[in-house]
């Protein structure tokens, strides 16, 4: 029997910065499943009707609520492990919701500029009045 994964991430798979984010999951004992923003799915179609925008961060689907973005990224911190230093680099940077609301802008504005300059668009789930690449 076969069952929803407690845990799914939608990511922009066009983003190399989101690809080693993607990487740095170790799933080993954990249910997580990830997800290509850039193509059709179930929780892409969700986080459409949810009104997250996925131009301004990945989402997370865990145990049935919707985390996107910051909050998003704080979750993870507390869903993987301690060992690796990868791991604890992630768990620094998004440790509090604090430090949380610093530090992932800063990454969006990096995600930005790489795809600007990978020639890549921007997933537009949402229509907005955004006319950056």
């Amino acid at each position: 029997m076969s069952s929803t994964p407690a845990t799914q991430i939608l990511y922009d798979g066009d983003c190399p910065i989101c690809q080693q984010a993607v990487c740095l999951l170790d799933t080993a004992g954990k249910p997580f499943v990830t997800i290509n923003a850039r193509g059709a799915s179930a929780l892409r179609e969700e986080a459409t009707a949810a009104k997250i925008n996925l131009d301004q961060g990945f989402m997370i689907k865990h145990k049935g609520q919707l985390y996107a973005g910051a909050a998003a990224a704080h979750l993870l911190t507390t869903l993987v492990p301690e060992h690796g230093w990868r791991n604890r680099v992630t768990r620094f940077l998004f440790a509090t919701p604090q430090r949380t609301r610093i530090t992932y802008p800063l990454c969006r504005w990096a995600r930005r500029i790489v795809l600007a300059v990978r020639g890549k668009t921007l997933i537009r789930n949402i229509q907005t009045h955004e006319k950056r690449p």
